[in-house]
Order: C-alpha cells, then structure tokens, then sequence
C-alpha cells in the first residue's frame, strides 16, 4: 500500500515523487503534468483520464495500471514495466517507449503518433484503430499482432519483426519497412502507397494489390521478386543435410575428392536512410576540405609586387614618430615604412640600408664635385615641408590676429601671503569651533 509521507505530498500537490510508493491509490483525473515519478511504484492505482503530459515516468512500475483515457504527452516511459496495464484511448504522441515491453496489451485506439517505440515489444497486442503516424519504431516486435484498421502512415519501421502480424485494412502510406520479416503477414485491403519495402522478407504475404496503381503494383511485384531472389540464394538446413551426406559418401569411397563449389552468400541489403546519411557525411567533408585548400590558396598567394619609386627604411621601433614626422609612410603589407625616392634628404640617411646609403654616398660625391658645372641640376624641393611650413605660418598668423582682436583682461599680481593669511584664519575658526 501506499505510504502516509507520499500521500501527503499528494495532497499538498508535490511534483517530486521519484521512487515513492504509491500503490492501490485511486488518482482519477488527477493533474501530474511534469511531475518526476522516475522508479516510483504504482502498482494496481486507477489513473483513467489522468494529466501525466510531459511527466518522467522512467523505470516506473506501472503492472495492472488502469490508463484508459489518460494524457501521456511528452511522457517518458523508458523501460518502464506495463504489464497487465489498460491503455485503451490514451493519448500518447511524442511519448519515449523505448524498450518498452506490452506484450498481450489492449492498445485499441491509442494515439502513438510521432513516438519514440525503438526495440519496443508488442507481441499478441491488441492495435486494432491505434495511431502511429510518422512514429519511430526501429525493430519493433509485432509478431502475431493484431493491428486491423491501424495507421502507420510515415512511420520508420525498419528491422521490424512482423511475422504472423494482420495489418489488414491498415494505412502504410509512405511507410519505411527496409529489411523488415513480413513473412506470413496478413495485408488484406491495406493501404501501401508508396510503401519502402527494401530487403523485406515478403515470404507468404496475403496482400490484395487490386487497389494500387500499375507502377505501385510493380513495385511490390519487384520487391517480392527480389525476397524471393534471397530466400534461393541462401542456403536452408535441407541443402546443408544434403550437402553433409555428399561429403561423407565421399571420404567413405576411394574416389579422388573433388572440390567444392562454394554456396552463394546471403548479401545483406544496405540501409538507405544509412547510406542517406554517409553520403551527405562525406559531401561535407569534402565541402569542408574545399575551402581550407582555398583558404590555404589565398594565405599562400605570391608576394606583390614592389613598388620601384619606394625606397624602404631601417627605423627601429623607438624612432617611428620621428620618421612619421619627417614624411615616412608605413606600408602595412611589408611592415616596413618607407619615402619616395624623389624626396630623399640627408634626415633619412641614418635609416637607409647599406646599400642604399652608400649609393646616396656616391651620388653625393658626384654632385660636390660637379658643383661648378653650370649645368648641374639642383636638388628637387621637399614639397612636404614647404606645405607643413606654409600651414604653420597660416596659423600662427591667424592666432595673432584673433588674440589682437580680443579686449586685453587685467590681470592682478598674485599674492601668496593673503592666501597663507586666510588659511590660518580658517584654522583658528574650526579649532574654536
């Protein structure tokens, strides 16, 4: 029976009842929504119409639950036990039954829509009218189901186990079987539009193809045709038996033995969806290969071109404000500042190569010596400094005129021993106060 401390917090509307016990309790129409329940026992309670959407109900017990009815929304029942519990009606979308066993269970009219039933179990479980679209159910046990009438429309069941199953009047539009055992299924009437049946083992189906179109029948022909390629191609225990007596027959009499011809391998069909995905796998790693090789290209890219009126100084770190102030440029792609090679003075000497230096050596040498030479070109104009002169002369003149313009103030000599005088007074005050 249930605990006094659970039913307290039940009555004070707790949400944390992880691990308490709660069985036998009638909780009809009772809101839990959000509540953690996580390996908690409830065990035999009526929880008909209950609230439980998005609750946490992993690893609960859950045997001989009355569900009927109840909102299971975003519930996660992971491994939860349900043994001998009624979900009939209940509406369970977007719910996580994973591994889930509800073997003999009555899931008539059940809302599974969109959820999560990966290595679930319904074995000679009632589906009849149940909702699964577009769920998730990657080798779902439905042996001997009876599934009349249920919509698995979109729904992944890949690797499912489906063998004995009646899906007769069910709605498999669109429906992703790839690899799935439908031997001996029951598909009468069934809607299989579009149906993905790649790899299936189609051995024994009952299905009524009257209601599909041509190419939709040829498509089913065609996957039957190929489940029949299999099941020919793989060896069964009567050809092993043959097989075994042929081999004993033979070391039994003197004849030379022969070789064998080795049987044909049973070749497992790939998964699309898997290969889907692989191949937009490498699509993005090449994609992604592409432009670092692109972005290796641009990094190593040939070096410019060197402009050949630039002359490139030597100014250590600690001189750069000089060299700026006497009408160095700093070239960011070089690192390096530089002048043009008309507007060399003596001033940029010092930070010349050696040689660049000893050619304007040179040049200067030639021009002393050719000085009284009539034809001797003079040197060209610093044209930066005769604009930083002009500019300095501007303003120097227009600060003058501003300041003759203005009314002169009078100003007074400062006398410190007034204020010396009044500091001391201040004191006295503030001592006597």
């Amino acid at each position: 029976m249930a605990s006094l401390y659970a039913i307290i917090k039940l009555r004070f509307g707790s949400k944390r009842l992880a691990g308490l016990d709660l069985r036998g309790l009638d909780l009809r129409q009772i809101d839990l929504q959000g509540a953690d329940l996580s390996g908690s026992r409830l065990d035999g309670c009526n929880l008909r119409c209950a609230q439980l959407n998005g609750a946490n109900l992993s690893g609960a017990s859950l045997r001989h639950v009355d569900l009927r009815s109840a909102e299971l929304q975003c519930t996660d029942l992971t491994r939860a036990r349900l043994a001998g519990a009624a979900l009939a009606g209940a509406d369970c979308t977007l719910a996580d039954l994973r591994r889930v066993n509800l073997d003999g269970q009555d899931l008539q009219q059940v809302n599974l829509s969109r959820a999560n039933l990966t290595d679930a179990s319904v074995i000679n479980a009632d589906l009849r009218g149940a909702l699964l679209r577009n769920a998730v159910a990657w080798n779902l046990d439905l042996r001997a189901s009876d599934s009349r009438g249920a919509d698995f429309s979109g729904a992944i069941l890949d690797g499912a186990r489906c063998q004995g199953a009646n899906l007769s009047r069910a709605v498999l539009t669109e429906t992703t079987m790839v690899e799935a055992d439908l031997r001996d299924v029951k598909l009468w009437e069934a809607e299989l539009t579009h149906t993905k049946l790649g790899g299936a083992d189609l051995t024994g189906v009952a299905a009524d193809l009257t209601r599909l179109d041509r190419s939709q029948r040829e498509h089913f022909q065609a996957y039957a045709r190929q489940s029949a390629a299999r099941r020919a191609l793989a060896p069964g225990p009567a050809a092993h038996l043959d097989e075994h007596h042929a081999n004993e027959q033979a070391s039994s009499t003197d004849a030379p033995q022969t070789t064998e011809t080795p049987q044909p391998t049973r070749r497992r069909k790939r998964n699309p969806l898997v290969e889907e995905v692989k191949s937009a796998w490498k699509e993005a790693q090449a994609q992604v290969a592409a432009e670092d090789e692109a972005k290796a290209a641009r990094n190593t890219s040939p070096p410019q071109r060197r402009d050949p009126h630039r002359l490139y100084l030597e100014v250590p770190y600690k001189e750069k404000d000089l060299a700026k102030g006497l009408g160095a440029c700093w070239d960011a792609h070089e690192e390096r500042w530089f002048i043009l090679k008309e507007a060399v003075t003596p001033d940029f000497e010092r930070w010349l190569p050696a040689q660049q230096a000893q050619a304007q050596h040179n040049k200067a040498q030639q021009n002393a010596e050719g000085a009284a030479s009539p034809e001797q070109t003079q040197p060209a104009p610093d044209l930066r400094k005769a604009v930083a002169h002009v500019r300095t002369e501007r303003q120097r003149k227009s600060r003058a005129d501003t300041s003759d313009s203005r009314p002169q103030a009078k100003t007074e000599p400062y006398d410190r021993t007034s204020d010396l005088q009044q500091a001391v007074t201040n004191g006295r005050s503030r001592a006597r106060s």
